[in-house]
């Protein structure tokens, strides 16, 4: 599921006041923006920057063209500038929130995006880009109520109502998503996608008739449209409807020959009807588009078998338990890390280091694995080789604050405090009300000699967490600046 933003959220800015000579150049870069010409653009903007370089039109302007070059770091350099030149700007936070979440900064666009909608609380189309970012990070209960807001006041939005009808279904709570579908249905009965996505909904809760409804109608509003009228077939197939079954699963198949679904669901069918030659036809051609598809390649041994052909039924069955072997390892690899999770909690840490270093041989990509992995080397006080794993979560996920927090506490033991400290402004940033996090930043300041920061930072923790006695102590030590005092971390 792809949650999509509302790209004209990302706006040009005209020059209000400052230099004649800054404000006819700013307007001399709209108008070459407005005409796709974006490098002209930029190069206008970043005159008008010379003349003066605290433009702050010119810097958001600059970091909208950039982005539309593509060039992320230099455009997320302008807006940040920008950003700092004028904080309270609802638009500059918003831009940059933007072009974070295009290069994958989903969480750092968060912050900014709230920041923007905190200073334009009345703004719907940045609220709404926040829910979809909260979406995107799998913050799907803010999500909700962010996407509700908007809702109470664009209730005949089709399209923010299948949004929140797809966050409904992704929680499993069919019953409130379809009541979703309705509601947009009733605004834009025409459109064949969301009647498509409504049925594939019914279908995964076994409502076949109305699956076949809905498909149906897809089909009537765009009936080229192949893997709609391969649904049609699909769900026909699933109520033993074989006349609409073979006619829909053809027809698909004369619209998109490589649509590899219709082949195994047309080989299946024609499997029960007993035409053996045709279904073995139909499934090789299902196997070589769906190579990852067990069902297939089993469906496909069985025909082989029945027509005699044994060698090539035992190939089919072989890629079939591979397939199921890796799919087992993978549930299995899951509940590794659930149980390495578990014992971790428990302070198990042997247990829990062999169980997530079992998981990660397996598959060296399982980031939460990794993660925990990473804990449970930083509780048994083994701190570089906590480091390298939350080195690998941060190189997938540049802007992932527990993973940031955890690795800042693994420098520290390691007194590496300048890194510990970077890594610590960021959690910060990316979560003001972690007080574990700042408290962590006062102490590796206070290792630094940075006392009124670090004061700063545990004043903070301790107005998050008043009864919080080890930052009592801290921030007692760094009021005193008592000498040989030993910061807890």
């Amino acid at each position: 599921m792809k949650f999509l933003l509302a790209a004209s959220l990302l706006v040009l800015m005209p020059r209000q006041s400052g230099s004649e000579a800054a404000r006819q150049l700013n307007a001399e870069g709209l108008l070459l923006s407005r005409q796709g010409d974006w490098a002209a653009a930029a190069r206008k903007f970043q005159t008008a920057l010379q003349i003066d370089p605290d433009d702050v039109e010119a810097l958001s302007n600059l970091g909208v063209v950039l982005n539309k070059q593509g060039d992320f770091d230099a455009s997320i350099k302008a807006l940040r500038q920008a950003v700092k030149l004028r904080p309270a700007d609802a638009k500059v936070h918003s831009n940059l929130a933007m072009v974070l979440s295009r290069k994958g900064l989903v969480n750092e666009a968060i912050v900014d995006m709230r920041k923007a909608s905190d200073l334009s609380p009345q703004n719907d189309a940045i609220r709404w880009n926040l829910a979809i970012l909260l979406a995107e990070a799998r913050n799907d209960q803010e999500a909700e109520t962010q996407m509700r807001a908007v809702l109470s006041r664009e209730p005949e939005d089709a399209e923010k109502r299948r949004a929140l009808a797809e966050l409904l279904a992704r929680g499993k709570r069919y019953d409130e998503a379809a009541q979703q579908y309705e509601l947009a249905l009733q605004q834009t009965p025409q459109d064949s996608s969301l009647h498509f996505e409504y049925g594939s909904l019914c279908q995964l809760i076994r409502q076949y008739a109305r699956a076949a409804e809905h498909f149906l109608t897809a089909v009537q509003l765009a009936p080229g449209r192949a893997e709609y009228v391969a649904a049609v077939g699909n769900v026909a197939l699933a109520m033993d409807d074989r006349q609409t079954a073979e006619s829909s699963l053809e027809r698909a198949l004369q619209i998109n020959p490589s649509l590899g679904e219709a082949h195994r669901d047309l080989g299946i069918l024609y499997k029960r009807t007993g035409r053996l030659a045709e279904s073995i036809v139909e499934l090789q051609a299902a196997a070589k588009l769906l190579p990852a598809d067990a069902s297939t390649h089993f469906v496909l041994g069985q025909g082989l078998e029945a027509a005699g052909h044994s060698s090539e039924a035992r190939q089919q069955f072989e890629i079939t338990q591979r397939l199921a072997d890796l799919a087992k390892r993978k549930t299995l690899a899951h509940a590794e890390v659930n149980f390495g999770a578990q014992m971790l909690e428990a302070g198990q840490l042997p247990v829990a280091e062999e169980k997530l270093r079992e998981v990660i041989r397996s598959d060296p990509e399982d980031r939460m694995a990794q993660y925990d992995y990473g804990v449970a080397l930083l509780l048994d006080n083994k701190p570089e080789e906590a480091c390298s794993q939350f080195d690998a979560v941060l190189r997938h996920t540049p802007d992932d604050p527990d993973a940031l927090y955890y690795r800042a506490k693994a420098l520290m033991r390691g007194r590496q405090w300048a890194s510990a400290v970077a890594d610590l402004q960021k959690t910060v940033r990316l979560n003001p009300q972690d007080a574990y996090a700042r408290n962590a930043l006062g102490a590796a300041l206070g290792r630094l000699g940075r006392f009124s920061e670090a004061t700063s930072q545990v004043e903070a923790a301790t107005q998050l967490q008043p009864d919080n006695e080890l930052f009592q102590v801290n921030l007692s030590c760094l009021r005193q600046r008592v000498t040989g005092c030993r910061l807890a971390e």
